[in-house]
């Protein structure tokens, strides 16, 4: 049985803004201030942690910090969805090669790292010396379903 608009919109705010759900769930004493964005070079598992398949050894390529309020997080009610705010941007890699095709969206800035959401690229890209990878505004988006 899938979950009602709202209650989707709801989970959504709980997870990325911080926002309780009356009645139901509120988040903890000492919330967590950021999600953390991960690029990967292949699907991450179904259970894994944010390090599956992560790229690492990239020089300058660190996981990418979203606040975790509405300055971070903007919803898009109608479809159960929540995308980044503003401009996702990483430090320029300063060396190593790798290729990106998946992210993830976790917990934590360092390892283990719980994994919330994650999904493919709709294209691969290519990071090198020089490349500072960035997300859109409202390039990254996690659905509720």
């Amino acid at each position: 049985m899938p979950k009602s608009r709202d209650f989707s919109n709801q989970v959504l705010g709980l997870i990325f803004r911080g926002e309780p759900i009356p009645g139901l769930a509120r988040d903890a004493a000492v919330p967590l201030t950021n999600l953390y964005v991960s690029l990967h070079s292949a699907p991450v598992s179904v259970g894994g942690d944010q390090s599956n398949n992560e790229i690492t050894g990239l020089g300058g390529l660190t996981r990418l910090a979203i606040a975790r309020t509405s300055a971070g997080w903007v919803p898009v009610s109608a479809s159960q969805q929540m995308r980044n705010a503003a401009l996702a941007q990483y430090g320029e890699i300063t060396s190593g090669t790798a290729t990106a095709t998946d992210v993830a969206i976790g917990t934590s800035a360092g390892n283990p790292s719980t994994v919330l959401y994650t999904g493919a690229l709709t294209a691969s890209r290519s990071l090198s010396t020089g490349i500072q990878p960035q997300f859109a505004a409202n390039a990254l988006t996690a659905q509720e379903l």
